[in-house]
């Protein structure tokens, strides 16, 4: 049998006429554009168990081969090229089987000096003459308007705009200058277009958080055959374009989509074309399983009160988002909003809005945020979480401190502050500090040193904040009261002791006290006599008013 071109002719060897026991038939090539050397050219391709049988060129180009009592065709592929291989089982005839013969019919209806290689629309379809190599020159016309003039062997391509049926007619002129003109009707078979599918359709959410999803491919079709006619185009999904541009191992239609990015690749295939490749096209698309984003436990979110103390505070929420996508572990592609109420977090409606500070009614009061992923409007988990206004803390009254200018007399005196700390807190762990002024205790400026020096009169601001972060101040008095200036009274003298008692004389000590006063209101002081200095600065051994001395001749008591 001579391939479609004419180019190479085949024939078997067998050496029985039915199968027996070591039976064979063996397939030969020969290529007949080198007239010279066309025994050498002998290319034995196929030895297999079986006996002769017809090879038949079918009006698809390929060589067929009967099979005695079997339930199958064979066929010899890639019959137009050097490297042909037999494919034994290429078409099934069951229940029925071959014999030694196949149909014969008069081939010059379809007889041509070209063959034609991948008849798809918008494709580059080859036209390949017959004994190439001794092709000087050829002159085409492709019946759809386009020509072209070639010079020496090659392969012409033409690609056509639409499908149909087209006149191909060539002018051939092979290297001894002969001429020969040669006509073939060729179709053009409509290639299939992979049409995007709705991105609404590829989102999907893991309601059950099982790490997948179930995904009916089938519902794509429509969007990727577009206005393409269903009945000639078949549509199928592959994991990879390797296996869709070999349209091997596709996915099923209830496809398992994981968790994360998922990419499908299509192929759209002419089922009426006989091309190998079925005048195919690939694309893919992208579906996207998000998990179900979740929140517990949200901590409150806590602000002190202002001085009104009525539990009504500004929150600025935006500043609280970070908080709560934190306790969420931080997930990605996820949206925040903030409601009122369970009902609208569930309807993502009526969203507070956060840019500005939000009042609340109460305290606590209870808002709820919504997790929206943002991939798939279905994927979304809501929890609540309190505002609460914090009181200002209550802070134990300090009494006021007045001591008296000590030595020496400059009317200052220093004071320990912190050892009203525990007065000031009233129970409550927290940090005190002291200030000069009420402006610097609200704001916490200007703390004065612990150990700080009081000169005359000053009142001290003490400002106490609690562990919760709120602060609460008071304040107290430290007065240093001048020390009084002491007349120099006139020594008490009794030379003569005119008692009968002699020896003692008794002196009464509060003739002095106009000479201590010194003018000094003797409303607003108290006097009293010692014997040491000592006694008198400590205010211990304090002498009776009426105070007798014992006599002692020469000596002077000093009170």
């Amino acid at each position: 049998e001579f391939s479609a071109s004419s180019q190479y002719l085949y024939h078997d060897l067998s050496d029985n006429y039915s199968p027996t026991t070591g039976s064979n038939k063996r397939l030969v090539q020969y290529d007949l554009c080198d007239q010279a050397n066309i025994v050498a050219s002998r290319n034995e391709f196929a030895n297999v168990p079986e006996s002769r049988g017809t090879l038949q060129l079918g009006r698809d180009g390929e060589i067929y081969v009967a099979r005695f009592d079997q339930t199958f065709l064979g066929r010899i592929e890639n019959s137009e090229t050097a490297t042909p291989t037999y494919n034994t089982t290429a078409v099934d005839i069951s229940p029925g089987v071959g014999k030694q013969g196949l149909p014969v019919f008069v081939q010059s209806s379809f007889a041509s000096s070209f063959t034609v290689n991948d008849q798809c629309q918008g494709d580059a379809t080859e036209f390949i003459l017959a004994c190439l190599p001794q092709v000087a020159a050829s002159n085409w016309d492709f019946g759809d308007g386009n020509t072209r003039m070639v010079t020496g062997p090659g392969i012409v391509t033409n690609t056509y705009a639409t499908a149909g049926t087209f006149t191909v007619t060539v002018n051939v002129t092979n290297v001894s200058g002969d001429v020969r003109d040669f006509t073939q009707d060729i179709t053009i078979y409509e290639n299939g277009i992979v049409d995007p599918v709705d991105v609404t359709l590829l989102d999907y959410c893991d309601d059950d958080n099982s790490g997948d999803e179930i995904v009916d491919l089938s519902q794509f079709t429509s969007d990727v055959l577009g206005t393409q006619d269903a009945a000639t185009f078949n549509i199928s999904y592959y994991a990879n374009s390797v296996d869709a541009d070999a349209g091997q191992n596709p996915l099923p239609l209830n496809y398992n989509a994981t968790l994360g990015s998922n990419t499908i690749w299509v192929r759209i295939e002419n089922n009426t074309s006989p091309i190998n490749d079925g005048c195919s096209a690939i694309g893919s698309f992208v579906l996207t399983v998000s998990s179900v984003p979740t929140v517990s436990n949200i901590p409150d979110y806590e602000i002190c009160d202002d001085a009104s103390q009525d539990g009504i505070e500004d929150f600025d929420l935006a500043s609280f988002l970070p908080t709560i996508a934190t306790q969420a572990g931080d997930p990605v592609d996820v949206d925040y909003t903030i409601h009122e109420s369970q009902a609208d977090a569930d309807m993502n409606m009526g969203a507070i809005d956060t840019t500005v500070p939000y009042t609340n009614t109460t305290s606590p009061q209870v808002l709820y945020v919504r997790l929206q992923n943002i991939n798939d409007i279905d994927c979304f988990g809501t929890a609540p979480f309190n505002l609460v206004v914090l009181g200002a803390p209550t802070l134990g009254t300090v009494a006021n401190i007045e001591v008296c200018d000590d030595a020496p007399l400059d009317g200052s005196s220093d004071f320990t502050l912190s050892d009203q700390d525990a007065t000031v807190a009233n129970g409550s762990a927290g940090t005190v500090t002291y200030h000069s002024t009420q402006a610097d205790a609200d704001s916490g400026a200007a703390a004065l040193p612990n150990v700080y020096t009081v000169s005359g009169s000053e009142t001290i601001y003490a400002r106490f904040v609690n562990d919760a972060g709120c602060a609460g101040t008071t304040s107290f008095d430290i007065t240093v009261q001048a020390a009084p200036a002491i007349g120099n009274a006139p020594d008490l003298t009794n030379i003569c002791d005119a008692t009968v008692d002699l020896n003692q004389n008794l002196f009464e000590l509060s003739v002095q006290d106009a000479a201590v006063l010194n003018g000094l209101n003797p409303a607003d002081y108290t006097i009293s006599y010692y014997t040491t200095d000592s006694d008198a600065q400590n205010a211990t051994n304090e002498l009776p008013l009426s105070y007798t001395v014992p006599f002692q001749s020469g000596v002077t008591t000093d009170l």
